[in-house]
């Protein structure tokens, strides 16, 4: 696998709309410009080539995860061509997974009555408070969030996806300090996961990704205005469009009757807050979240990541032609409109102008 001096002149004959589509559909970064645009989805291409080359003849294995202290959701899949198997799917709040048992928390527990309502929480706020213990505690928590979830014996992938952390200043002074924290721990989780690779052995290739790409890949270049996509419905319509691949087969990406089938009966006919626990009972998952979103995103990074390497894998097996490449960059999209059909209103999907090439 490899851009070839041939891929890229072909490149060089899109139209901005065609390379830009082309990028969305292969996971790529752009740029301003056609020669920066074409220099940065090579660049960006080369963890793909890697991946390619760990995984060989392998089923693709994958690990996509959400950083948070009091909802880290991760998604353990595996693809074997159009299968999908689901190995572990759940949701944790760290603090009490591992930081109830680190020292740093039962030296400052008894700093907090017991008979608060929120004891927990306010322990953790009270350690992230203190510039010290604070980068102790986050190090402690990725160092067990690298060994036991993301490279643990019993599931060990060829690709790790992580969310990026997003720091916006409509955070308000209380809201702050927790998001700061799980952006201190997405970075101390790298830092573990170089730690533990061995740089001479190419066995796993992290992946960050901007919660935007999500979105866009899946919804938003495919939705008219009128769906009216706030945060809100965005995140309501990214539930949704899992549920809808459980129910009905042939609106899903990939084969996942294997989930499919460990689904209750009425699965259909449950609310959508009681879908979610379905799946929770399914992982045997030890809590119910307070939020879906964070949980159904680790899921979609997932297979969004699973076919955008199918995707790069048919470009570059594609015989060098912008018409080829019209015509590839066509079917993929409206693949990707038949995946929302099960869960967006007909008169909601569009395949616009950009889309449409």
């Amino acid at each position: 696998m490899s851009l070839t001096p041939q891929i890229r002149k072909q490149m060089m004959g899109l139209n901005a709309n065609m390379l830009n589509s082309l990028a969305i559909n292969l996971g790529l970064l752009t740029s301003v410009n056609k020669q920066l645009r074409i220099d940065a989805m090579t660049h960006s291409l080369d963890p793909f080539i890697k991946v390619a080359n760990i995984r060989r003849n392998e089923p693709l294995r994958v690990v996509s995860v959400d950083v948070g202290l009091k909802n880290f959701a991760y998604c353990k899949m595996s693809y074997d061509k159009n299968v999908a198997t689901l190995h572990n799917w759940d949701v944790s709040d760290l603090n009490v997974r591992y930081g109830k048992l680190d020292p740093i928390y039962k030296r400052y527990v008894h700093k907090v009555p017991s008979s608060q309502e929120y004891h927990l929480k306010e322990v953790v706020d009270l350690i992230i408070s203190d510039t010290v213990d604070s980068k102790l505690y986050l190090s402690r928590l990725a160092v067990s969030v690298v060994d036991e979830i993301l490279l643990s014996q019993d599931f060990v992938p060829h690709v790790i996806t992580i969310e990026s952390q997003r720091i916006q200043n409509k955070y308000n002074k209380s809201a702050l300090p927790p998001v700061l924290a799980s952006y201190m721990l997405e970075h101390m989780i790298y830092a573990v996961l170089n730690a533990r690779l061995n740089p001479n052995k190419e066995e796993t290739v992290i992946f960050p990704i901007r919660p935007n790409k999500l979105v866009n890949f899946w919804l938003s270049r495919f939705v008219t205005k009128k769906a009216k996509m706030t945060p809100a419905r965005s995140k309501e319509m990214r539930a949704l469009l899992i549920y809808s691949w459980i129910e009905d087969e042939q609106f899903s990406p990939y084969d996942i009757s294997s989930l499919r089938l460990r689904m209750p009966e009425n699965f259909s006919t449950l609310k959508q807050r009681h879908k979610l626990k379905a799946f929770l009972d399914v992982m045997d998952s030890k809590i119910i979240p307070t939020k879906e979103d964070d949980l159904v995103d680790s899921f979609l990074y997932n297979v969004g990541f699973a076919k955008q390497f199918e995707h790069i894998q048919e470009f570059l097996e594609c015989e060098p032609s912008s018409d080829k490449y019209r015509e590839m960059i066509l079917r993929w999209n409206q693949e990707q409109i038949l995946y929302l059909r099960g869960s967006v209103e007909p008169s909601l999907l569009t395949l616009s102008s950009k889309n449409s090439l």
